[in-house]
């Protein structure tokens, strides 16, 4: 796998991940973790690190 297709395929599962947790907090729904509830605030918190993931690895992806 080149160096391409990996940043490209990291880049499009955070916008999976972008998705998920907006959709989540859009519901207002809690996530459970090995018994651990992530409050719903907490959502904002893992989509901005996917935000940054994702631009990111799809930046990388365009580099020639």
């Amino acid at each position: 796998m080149s160096q391409k297709t990996f940043s490209f395929l990291t880049g499009i599962t955070f916008v999976g991940i972008i998705i998920i947790h907006l959709v989540l907090f859009l519901q207002n729904q809690t996530v459970s973790v090995f018994g651990w509830l992530l409050p719903v605030r907490a959502h904002w918190l893992v989509i901005l690190y996917a935000v940054f993931f994702a631009y990111y690895g799809l930046k990388l992806s365009r580099k020639p």
